[in-house]
């Protein structure tokens, strides 16, 4: 435990210091992980499981010491429909996958309000302390952020940032169009529009936004100001009439609030198309290598086969809308159902196993449509790889973290899916979608 402590002392130094990246020290904290044989499937998290475990964390440490720190309660959004579908489809994921966990689709998130809030920030490694308590800063990584802004405020003057009305979102993911939608704008939304707290003077982000997620909130009315927390430095001081800063996690519970506003903005007349959403030009990953089959096979089935990915991202969110079927391999273009009826997922595996696989599942748990995932992909070149059916499922989840192409993640373009096995499961997916319909009305 001594040489531990001290191993994740000369990790926090470092990266106080910056003669540590942030990817090396995530790199070198998970090696110690594995050593310890303690479990973390997401190497994100790995710094806050190692302070731990070295007993570095401060045993005061509580998230509730403010109290002004709230919880935004759950969506009062209309449900499509109300049923343990989450769990069914959970079960039938984690059979798949070998797993018994449970899946939990999504929690409220929580939300502090001061007129003044220092907030560290450093890629992947972010939190926020009202009241100047950086011992206790707030979430994400909080245990390990906490220590390096400890040595942070001892050798370096923050800045103060003087304004009206700001709103702060940390996220802990460069953006990208699922985790846009997902961890940006729905939090955006609820701020502006939903909290009663809009409008903001400005906004600030971990990561930059990109010009399409600009014009985007523009064009859903949000004038404010954006600024970015790389260039305001490591740590800095919000000073102002009012200050929210949502935690740091998955936007996930805030979905169908985002879905229904963006229905109410943007009302059809009703869509009775079934829809098959392609990777597009940038989905290499995951991407089948007899795609055109994949895709003629749906539109067989009566589905139209579409890339939306250039499209304008308010004409992405709404394409999908009343459809009675959304479809597609597993990706970001599949966040466009959240206001179809129903989602059928293609998998790959051992992809599938991954807890990132899992978004679309989380998605449609706590949308409440229907959702089938569809695990029905074979390699092109199997004496490349291992026999899975032979291998601990721990193995095949540490070959998926660092890896972006590799057939042994499902990563790769090299997943054929078997056109005879897809048409059946398509349609018993179909059945089910009904059935599961007919029973809840």
């Amino acid at each position: 435990m001594k040489n531990l402590r001290v191993g994740v002392e000369a990790i926090l130094s470092g990266l106080a210091s910056g003669q540590l990246s942030v990817d090396a020290a995530l790199r070198k904290s998970m090696e110690y992980i594995n050593i310890l044989g303690l479990y973390c499937s997401d190497i994100y998290e790995s710094l806050d499981l190692l302070v731990g475990a070295a007993g570095l964390s401060n045993p005061a440490y509580d998230e509730e010491t403010s109290s002004l720190i709230f919880q935004i309660p759950e969506s009062t959004t209309k449900k499509k429909i109300n049923s343990s579908i989450a769990e069914t489809t959970a079960e039938i994921v984690r059979i798949a996958c070998n797993k018994k966990s449970t899946i939990h689709s999504a929690s409220p998130l929580k939300f502090c309000k001061s007129e003044r809030v220092t907030v560290f920030y450093d890629p992947l490694m972010i939190g926020f302390a009202s009241e100047e308590s950086l011992s206790t800063l707030g979430w994400g990584s909080a245990k390990a952020a906490s220590h390096i802004a400890q040595s942070l405020v001892q050798t370096a003057d923050g800045i103060d940032l003087c304004a009206g009305r700001i709103a702060i979102i940390l996220t802990r993911h460069p953006s990208k169009y699922a985790h846009f939608v997902r961890d940006r704008l729905t939090k955006i939304i609820w701020c502006e529009y939903l909290s009663g707290m809009g409008p903001f003077d400005e906004y600030i982000f971990d990561y930059p936004l990109e010009l399409r997620e600009i014009e985007c909130l523009r064009d859903l009315g949000i004038t404010s100001r954006f600024l970015y927390a790389a260039d305001l430095g490591r740590l800095f001081t919000v000073v102002g009439e009012c200050i929210v800063v949502i935690e740091v996690t998955s936007g996930m519970s805030l979905l169908p609030s985002l879905s229904q506003f963006i229905s109410d903005k943007y009302p059809t007349s009703g869509n009775t198309e079934k829809i098959f959403l392609r990777r597009g030009h940038l989905g290499r990953r995951r991407k089948a290598t007899n795609d055109n089959e994949v895709e003629e096979l749906f539109m067989h089935l009566g589905y139209k086969a579409v890339d939306i990915s250039s499209i304008s991202y308010i004409k992405q969110l709404t394409f999908c809308q009343d459809s009675l079927v959304t479809a597609g391999m597993h990706g970001a273009q599949l966040v466009n159902a959240h206001n179809s009826s129903s989602l059928i997922e293609l998998h790959t595996f051992p992809y599938a196993a991954s807890p990132w696989a899992e978004s679309m599942l989380k998605m449609a748990g706590v949308l409440q449509i229907p959702y089938v995932p569809l695990l029905l992909s074979s390699i092109e070149h199997a004496n490349d790889l291992v026999n899975y059916e032979e291998v601990p499922l721990r193995y095949l989840q540490n070959q998926l973290v660092g890896n972006s192409d590799n057939p042994s993640s499902g990563q790769s373009s090299r997943n054929l899916i078997d056109i005879k096995n897809l048409r059946r499961s398509v349609e018993l997916a179909e059945s089910l979608i009904e059935k599961i319909n007919i029973d809840i009305a």
